[in-house]
């Protein structure tokens, strides 16, 4: 999730800062930890050096917010927490000793390959937001099985690569938010659950695609790894996306192994339908024999209709684009990465809305087809020899195709 600052005007923040009194308290980089009244309840501190300073927030009891912010500018200081040990010890601690936080976010000026939490955070039975931001780098993160005692949680915010928690994470029925990319049995009974980064399909009970009926509070991005797991188009319709209305981005990725056949997967991506009011989807890996009704026809009831962005990601031969498609005729974006593919569609001047074309990485196509003039304002060409050379040949048909668009770009 995104961080958003506010500025306001230094009359206001001091007005704000007195009637607020001493329940809530800011530390800039240049105050004095020693300043910090007994019984506050709401503390922000930016330091130089969290090491120093752990004594005194760990002696302030009945803090519910403590938001710990790394100076970004002191890299290096000398009495900085620097080991993986330094920090295991001092979350440890901190989750024995502040009980009643509901809200804690530290962010470091640190790098660890892995962050295992300590078990002692189920001591923190009040605790309803969770964020840590590693600025130099956290690879993975390992929930303890305590975590799934915390059930008033309703936001994780840790970045991260991979991830693992307990199995039983699904009894957090509050969650709301999860930024990492965790993968639990059930999720289909969070309900409340607002921003899931990725799920996962597994052939293995709780990771079906069906867990995704529920959750139709779903918005912003969301990508369904694992598709080569499902096996129908009736278990792709079980995950009622079309009901998910406030996605706007979506990738269906269906990796690189294939358990069915091109037409088991084209069944699949039929029973997909996105929301009507996307804005960008990515398909990665689908080598179905055929393109879904909701992507080709005009007419189809769940189609989305404000898509601005498509991307095939390794994806088959694209058919024909038909030119009563509502998809088509609106999309500004279109992306084709790693496809092997000998050509473009033919009748690709159809798209009248298209803004950016971007061919990356199609070494087989040689020759573009007649693309669209009106509102065509940037071409990109990036790892096909020779349609990069060619289109920089005066004279050639690849040349003569692209002279109408103002920005082009071309990486060999």
């Amino acid at each position: 999730m995104e961080s958003v600052d506010f500025t306001i005007h230094d009359l206001l923040h001091e007005l704000a800062e007195r009637v607020s009194g001493s329940e809530f308290f800011r530390i800039g980089l240049n105050g004095s930890p020693v300043d910090i009244p007994r019984g506050v309840h709401h503390l922000f501190i930016e330091t130089k050096n969290v090491a120093e300073i752990n004594e005194i927030i760990l002696d302030l009891g009945n803090l519910r917010t403590l938001i710990i912010n790394d100076d970004p500018y002191e890299k290096y200081p000398e009495k900085k927490m620097k080991t993986y040990h330094d920090l295991e010890k001092f979350l440890g601690r901190l989750f024995m000793r502040l009980t009643k936080l509901w809200v804690l976010v530290i962010e470091l000026n640190f790098y660890t390959s892995e962050l295992s939490v300590p078990a002692s955070i189920d001591h923190m039975k009040h605790l309803r937001y969770l964020g840590f931001n590693f600025r130099d780098g956290l690879s993975g993160l390992i929930l303890p099985s305590t975590f799934s005692k915390l059930y008033h949680t309703q936001t994780i915010d840790i970045p991260c690569f991979r991830a693992s928690c307990p199995e039983n994470m699904a009894n957090l029925i509050y969650l709301r938010h999860i930024s990492a990319p965790l993968s639990f049995p059930n999720i289909g009974r969070l309900t409340s659950l607002q921003t899931m980064r990725s799920f996962l399909v597994k052939e293995a009970q709780g990771y079906e695609l069906k867990q995704l009926m529920h959750l139709n509070k779903l918005r912003g991005s969301l990508t369904i790894l694992g598709l080569e797991a499902v096996g129908s188009k009736e278990e792709a319709l079980e995950a009622h996306l079309c009901n998910k209305k406030r996605l706007r981005e979506l990738e269906l990725m269906f990796l690189w192994r294939k358990s069915f056949s091109p037409d088991v997967e084209a069944e699949v991506l039929e029973g997909l339908c996105p929301p009507k009011d996307l804005r960008e989807l990515k398909i990665s890996f689908y080598n179905g024999s055929r393109y879904p009704s909701w992507v080709l026809s005009g007419h189809h009831p769940d189609a989305p209709k404000h898509l601005h962005k498509l991307e095939l990601y390794s994806c088959s031969q694209l058919a024909a684009i038909p030119e009563d498609s509502e998809l088509f005729i609106g999309l500004r974006e279109l992306s084709i990465h790693n496809c092997d593919w000998d050509r473009l569609p033919e009748n690709m001047e159809c798209l009248v809305s298209l803004h950016s074309l971007w061919i990356c990485n199609c070494d087989k196509i040689e020759l573009l087809p007649t693309l669209p003039h009106q509102a065509l304002k940037t071409i990109g060409i990036e790892g096909c020899p020779v349609l990069s050379r060619t289109c920089k040949e005066e004279g050639h048909p690849n040349w003569d195709k692209i002279q109408h668009i103002p920005e082009q770009r071309f990486i060999w």
